[in-house]
């Protein structure tokens, strides 16, 4: 059994922009702590923690190595390039140690099996990092609209459509690494459609689908990286920000979220009578009200999700 009073001992790979939210949110858990951060140069690491106000207990190490050596740490968290998943996985698992992998978990289905041998083989913990999927509201989502009890939920699912676009400015779209084939070869599939992925395998509680169709008309950069996609999911690098989900269920409900990825705590339900409308020849018409939204709503900060 868990023990589930033990205070667990993070140490982090790598000084990128991500970590550190996952350390602020280590340093709220109750039960966790960071103990270790490595960087392949000590003096990046030591400005990152020293940057990001970590506590003078933390250890710091100018290799990962050293970092995979420390008796201390329960638990690496891996937010390095995609491309170098496999092999630090590996080196974690080798040492007995829990892993938690940055998203997209790896390049291809090949990569991730290799990644679930190892830990397996190791008796570790893999754990993907995807915050959105564990975050309180969307449990209380799923109690509210999927729950067949719920005076709320939506029925048979019919539909779903989802979309996360952000708009990427011109350096990004030159430098990042998700736009290097040899760095993320993912683009924005393994950057934004993993979260319209994951949102419609979530809603139909990961039963996988019969069948996918891609459509191959899709805007790359000259080195072959896809910048978007469109389709009942909808991805892209070069448009105003947006985050939106729609599940359309049978029994005259549905899911209308503007923002399903970053949300606080302070969130709600708040019902609705959907009223469609039409247009011909430059003039509207409404419908009559045939079908109830539940409409989400919270404070939402659109990038501080800590």
């Amino acid at each position: 059994m868990v023990d589930t009073t033990k205070t667990v001992r993070f140490g982090i790979l790598g000084c990128a922009e991500i970590p550190r939210k996952v350390a602020r949110a280590i340093d709220l858990a109750p039960n966790a702590t960071l103990c270790t951060l490595a960087s392949r140069s000590k003096e990046k690491a030591e400005k990152f923690a020293a940057e990001n106000g970590f506590s003078a207990s933390v250890k710091i190490y100018g290799s990962y190595d050293r970092l995979l050596e420390d008796p201390s740490v329960d638990v690496v968290y891996v937010p390095l390039l995609i491309s170098l998943h496999v092999r630090w996985v590996f080196m974690v698992a080798g040492r007995k140690k829990h892993v938690l992998v940055e998203k997209p978990a790896t390049l291809d289905v090949a990569e991730l099996d290799q990644i679930l041998a190892a830990v397996e083989s190791n008796d570790v913990q893999f754990m993907d990092g995807i915050m959105w999927l564990h975050h309180p509201r969307t449990a209380h989502i799923q109690q509210l609209c999927f729950v067949p009890s719920s005076t709320k939920r939506i029925g048979p699912i019919h539909s779903i459509h989802s979309t996360t676009t952000m708009p990427a400015t011109p350096e990004f779209l030159e430098s990042n690494i998700r736009v290097k084939p040899e760095l993320d070869g993912l683009g924005v599939l393994g950057d934004l459609a993993w979260y319209c992925i994951g949102a419609s395998l979530w809603a139909k509680g990961y039963q996988l689908p019969i069948t996918v169709t891609a459509l191959p008309d899709v805007k790359r950069n000259s080195a072959g990286v896809i910048l978007s996609r469109t389709g009942h999911s909808s991805i892209n690098y070069t448009r105003r920000a947006r985050q939106q989900r729609k599940i359309v269920g049978g029994i005259g409900v549905g899911l209308d979220d503007d923002d399903f990825l970053v949300r606080d705590d302070l969130f709600g339900v708040e019902s609705r009578r959907e009223k469609p409308s039409m247009s011909s020849r430059g003039e509207a018409f409404s419908s009559e009200k045939n079908s109830k939204v539940l409409v989400l709503k919270a404070r939402a900060n659109f990038w501080n999700i800590f």
